[in-house]
């Protein structure tokens, strides 16, 4: 599923704006049918942009906490039953990149 928004969002750790600009996420079931497997807009890269390696051998192409807050905040103002629930997520970055 793909939500994208327009509102606000804001931290569902301590209630500040992460942003007032258009946002988006996509989530499905994670492959073992547990848990939620997700991802977000991607961000603006420099031109200059390291392609290789790509993925998880490339720590500049993983996702950061700063994300996992957003997609967490996300979940919980798009679901009321993922409110209060970003302690208890296991992230895992992941990686990825394209032009």
């Amino acid at each position: 599923m793909h939500l994208d928004s327009d509102a606000p969002l804001h931290s569902d750790r301590d209630g500040r704006l992460l942003t007032d600009e258009p946002w988006g996420v996509y989530f499905r079931m994670g492959r073992t049918g547990t848990g939620i497997a997700g991802g977000g807009l991607p961000l603006a890269l420099a031109d200059d942009v390291a392609i290789d390696p790509y993925g998880h051998d490339n720590p500049a192409q993983l996702a950061g906490d700063d994300f996992v807050e957003l997609f967490t905040s996300a979940m919980a103002q798009a679901f009321g039953r993922f409110r209060g629930a970003g302690a208890r997520w296991q992230a895992t970055p992941h990686a990825g990149c394209s032009r």
